[in-house]
């Protein structure tokens, strides 16, 4: 149900504010979760977790608004970020959680058969399945396989992860979305990207790298 909840709220926070914005607030993900991650699943929350955290988010903001003004803002979009926000962090720690018994594919079957309902339940009331200019084209299918062929993929693999690494370290990765969607909107969409904009690409790339080079090593001395 997180998860679908996840993918509505993001949905209206893209059509409603820049999606830049929509994914740096998602980026804030690390900052819910590190609490979560230590209570819950008794993880030891390193220094360099919170310095990275602390260095990589303002970096990613860095990231999003500094590629100038946009007009297609609003409150309302906003917020729906921030619900978005905790949804994805519910996700995540009940997939970790998950996890912990059910294998990868038999976990991804049942939830998103759950996600397709609670999303429908949004979509039905709200009139969205049947709005103007809804029609599918042969063009409008083939983009929406290459979403679930291609994304999709991506919660296969973080969730395999979620069995064999921490929390944290997976939240952590996700800061890599702004950078992406960054990358991706100015290869397809010709957004330019501002020299300050490389510098806060640079800084998370960084970051993660330390982060994720301190987690290996860990793991390789307890084994």
């Amino acid at each position: 149900m997180a998860f679908g909840l996840d993918i509505a709220a993001f949905f209206l926070a893209v059509h409603n504010t820049t999606v830049s914005i929509a994914v740096t607030i998602s980026a804030l993900q690390p900052v819910v979760i590190a609490g979560f991650a230590a209570l819950t699943f008794g993880e030891r929350i390193h220094t360099r977790h919170i310095v990275g955290t602390l260095i990589a988010v303002p970096a990613v903001g860095i990231v999003a608004f500094s590629g100038g003004d946009d007009s297609t803002q609003s409150l309302f979009g906003n917020l729906m970020a921030v619900a978005a926000l905790f949804s994805w962090s519910a996700y995540f720690i009940a997939s970790k959680k998950a996890r912990e018994k059910l294998p990868t594919m038999e976990y991804m079957t049942v939830m998103n058969m759950v996600a397709f309902f609670t999303v429908l339940g949004i979509s039905l009331p709200a009139g969205a399945l049947w709005n103007e200019g809804g029609d599918i084209t042969w063009g409008t299918a083939a983009m929406i396989v290459g979403v679930v062929a291609l994304p999709g993929s991506g919660h296969i693999v973080m969730n395999w992860a979620h069995a064999h690494t921490t929390l944290m370290l997976t939240s952590l990765a996700t800061l890599t979305m702004p950078v992406v969607s960054t990358l991706g909107a100015w290869v397809f969409l010709g957004q330019a990207v501002t020299a300050l904009q490389l510098v806060g690409i640079t800084v998370v790339m960084t970051v993660l790298a330390f982060v994720v080079v301190g987690d290996s090593r860990e793991a390789r001395v307890v084994i």
